[in-house]
């Protein structure tokens, strides 16, 4: 039961990140701004 737990809540989180994306109308996903690609990991601060 856990294991499909989990396996929603990576789910969920992998369509927020593509929802980010696509907000941000970026196909690397450059969340800080720097030209470099974050995806998957959303680094506001560095």
């Amino acid at each position: 039961m856990h294991r499909v737990l989990k396996a929603l809540l990576v789910l969920f989180v992998i369509s927020l990140s593509g929802a980010f994306q696509s907000a941000r109308g970026s196909a690397p996903a450059d969340y800080d701004g720097d030209g470099k690609a974050d995806v998957g990991v959303f680094r506001a601060g560095s």
